[in-house]
């Protein structure tokens, strides 16, 4: 058994044994949602690809790591959350404890004293298992899902009478301000004005929220942050070129006001980014549509999870979402040993297949 560790400008070398890899897991190990995030470098982020060999030369594991040189000389290897990769897994049909040993050495080998996180690791999966024993916890962090009913009243009974209240109010807010409500369900990739109008309604909330002095020091974040939103984020990028991209558009009098974006992967999609003009959270459009979608278009399509992914907001669970626990962690390589340390454990892992 080998391993070697090459840039990804490399990938397409392995994209087939990837995809054969890759199979039976999450969009999140797919050669195409990778190939699209860890092409895009920031600062002094570098992406490489860890191929496993056995001894006939045939692919074996594949583990996607992306690095960061401190002052100190030491090598950051991150896999999960942070990487747009909310459930982290290595590539591979069986993980070994043979795999894993020869992955470290060459991590050794290649960064000096690296310290290697992993957050989002799947429970159950044969790589969390092999380091279940010496698992201990730095971190946790929640993800929700909804399950698709397939009765709507069932459904309805589920929610508290606080949260129908609010789905009527919604409605009776905007027809009364004489607000014309729909929202549009868009598969694939989407043109350049649409993805463009997308990204500025994120950016505008996301100043509004965090940069809110009209500060020297706040003016040149707000610059970066633009600069961040349209060339170096994931989303734009998955966008204009993701063929399982989806989104939920909700428009008021024609308007965008609010979209989900996600990765559709069989029954069930993966949110990634959700997002609400400030100018209309009165009428709360886009909550509003997650509930028409789940008791109508998720049902005709026999879709049995909308995944909110990773964050814990209120309004997954006034939707009646399952909570995830997930558990971070870091492990280090030490000089002349290495030590793992803490996995991810998560329940309701079922809602993940």
């Amino acid at each position: 058994m080998n391993v070697s560790i090459i840039p990804f400008k490399s990938v397409e070398s392995i994209k087939d044994e990837w995809i054969k890899l890759s199979k039976n897991q999450t969009i999140f190990q797919s050669y195409e949602w990778n190939a699209n995030y860890l092409k895009i470098k920031w600062g002094g982020w570098r992406n490489y690809i860890c191929i496993v060999k056995d001894d006939n030369e045939d692919v074996v594991a594949i583990l996607p790591i992306t690095t960061f040189k401190r002052i100190i000389k030491t090598n950051i290897i991150i896999l999960g959350k942070n990487n747009y990769v909310d459930y982290g897994d290595i590539i591979s049909k069986s993980v070994t404890k043979d795999i894993l040993a020869v992955i470290v050495d060459a991590i050794k080998k290649k960064f000096t004293n690296p310290t290697i996180e992993l957050q989002g690791i799947i429970e159950n999966t044969k790589f969390q298992k092999l380091l279940e024993a010496e698992a201990i916890v730095t971190a946790e962090y929640k993800a929700v899902a909804v399950r698709i009913p397939r009765d709507v009243d069932e459904y309805n009974a589920h929610l508290t009478k606080s949260t129908r209240q609010n789905l009527r109010t919604a409605l009776n807010r905007m027809n009364t301000d004489g607000l014309s409500y729909r929202y549009e369900i868009y598969e694939g990739t989407i043109d350049n004005v649409l993805a463009e109008k997308l990204v500025n309604l994120h950016l505008k909330r996301n100043i509004e929220k965090n940069l809110k002095s009209s500060s020297i020091h706040n003016f040149l974040r707000k610059v970066k942050q633009n600069f961040v939103e349209h060339y170096v984020s994931v989303i734009p990028v998955s966008m204009r070129s993701y063929k399982d991209s989806w989104y939920l558009i909700v428009y008021l009098n024609d308007i965008i006001v609010g979209y989900l974006y996600g990765l559709r992967e069989n029954n069930c999609i993966r949110v990634l980014q959700n997002c609400v003009d400030s100018d209309y959270r009165r009428y709360s459009p886009v909550f509003r549509a997650c509930y028409d979608f789940i008791t109508k278009e998720a049902i005709e399509i026999n879709l049995e999870w909308l995944d909110f992914t990773s964050g814990d907001e209120d309004y997954k669970y006034k939707l009646n979402g399952k909570e995830m626990i997930l558990y971070s962690s870091v492990y280090w390589i030490a000089t002349g040993c290495y030590k793992y340390t803490s996995m991810c454990n998560m329940f309701f892992s079922d809602i993940l297949f």
